[in-house]
């Protein structure tokens, strides 16, 4: 005698089984656990897809206009000028948009570390020693835009 359990409806059967019975079973669940592993496969498939879909049209947030004050401007001018101005010096050019997107695919914390610390051949604070955060957060977002007509600068009035 023969104990099995009924898949479909859970009961437990105990009789004899012929032969034939034992493969339609068989082939039951067979047909059973395959369409269950391609609906996982399936769903898989769709997760990854969307999740591929989701990041590849992430949005990046615009960086903010900025406006330099004609305090700033002279710091732009004393310490930034020279190298982002400058393209044998290497470092991201001022308004060269795929040099500044590569910047700012860290953590904008990350990139103010860097410029606060010095990184590669960018000395500590970009040589700006009178430059306060909100300067360096100006001056970053300033050499990161692209440039207008005239330059992003408030002219004295």
């Amino acid at each position: 005698m023969s104990i099995l359990s009924d898949y479909r409806t859970g009961k437990t059967l105990s009789k004899l089984m012929t032969l034939k019975q034992i493969k339609i079973i068989k082939d039951d669940c067979a047909s059973y656990f395959r369409g269950a592993a391609l609906s996982t496969v399936m769903l898989s498939s769709i997760a990854i897809a969307m999740l591929l879909v989701s990041c590849s049209n992430e949005t990046k947030p615009r960086l903010p206009a900025v406006e330099l004050t004609p305090d700033q401007i002279g710091k732009y001018q004393t310490s930034c000028a020279a190298c982002h101005e400058n393209e044998a010096m290497g470092a991201p050019l001022k308004g060269e948009k795929e040099a500044w997107a590569n910047v700012f695919a860290k953590p904008f914390e990350e990139v103010m570390y860097r410029v606060i610390n010095g990184y590669r051949g960018m000395p500590p604070l970009g040589q700006c020693f009178d430059c306060g955060e909100q300067d360096l957060r100006a001056l970053v977002y300033y050499l990161a835009q692209e440039p207008r007509n005239s330059e992003n600068i408030k002219e004295e009035q």
